[in-house]
């Protein structure tokens, strides 16, 4: 490893060029070999992400199968400049993002709303939202409806028993089948 003092065009040069790894330690820039991994047997991280990869390639060989689903894909990746494939592959390994649960307008009551924010790498397909007692016993459960964009809204269909703690659920799932959950509690 060598220690190396950069022409200012090159001073901020990072990454591998051949056999060679530039990098930074520290405020010193440092000129290394690239490691010799051969033989080397993966991690088990290392296998689970290769598997996670090579299922989110099948995921974008299947959008690639349905023309009207790869033209979506398309057009949401043209506008950020990224290939279509990428986009699917970034859409398969990351979950939806469920950013609130808003509990205010819900006391337990029929027709109450709840209203949950979620979003997705490219979008948000369902949110399903369960409503149970503290010791797990159902009180309901259903679809929320789209309102606009990354908001959904629940309305209650049934009646909270009076004074129980309620765990509210949202799950949020994409279009490659990720879900993701969030449970808030509420005493009406």
């Amino acid at each position: 490893m060598a220690k190396t003092k950069l022409n200012p065009a090159l001073e901020s040069i990072q990454g591998a060029i051949g056999d060679l790894v530039f990098k930074k330690q520290g405020d010193q820039n440092v000129v290394a070999r690239k490691p010799d991994l051969a033989g080397r047997p993966p991690t088990p991280s290392q296998e689970a992400h290769r598997e996670r990869f090579r299922r989110a390639a099948a995921y974008a060989r299947s959008v690639d199968a349905d023309p009207a689903l790869k033209e979506t894909y398309e057009v949401l990746a043209r506008a950020r400049k990224l290939p279509w494939t990428a986009l699917c592959i970034q859409d398969y390994m990351r979950p939806p993002e469920i950013l609130s649960v808003d509990l205010s307008g819900y006391t337990g009551q029929i027709g109450q709303t709840i209203r949950i924010v979620a979003t997705d790498a490219v979008r948000v397909e369902t949110v399903r939202v369960t409503i149970a007692t503290a010791d797990d016993r159902l009180v309901e459960e259903g679809h929320a409806t789209r309102e606009a964009g990354d908001v959904w809204l629940y309305t209650t269909t049934a009646s909270a028993p009076a004074g129980q703690t309620l765990k509210v659920t949202a799950a949020a799932a994409d279009r490659p089948g990720n879900v993701t959950t969030e449970t808030r509690q509420i005493t009406p």
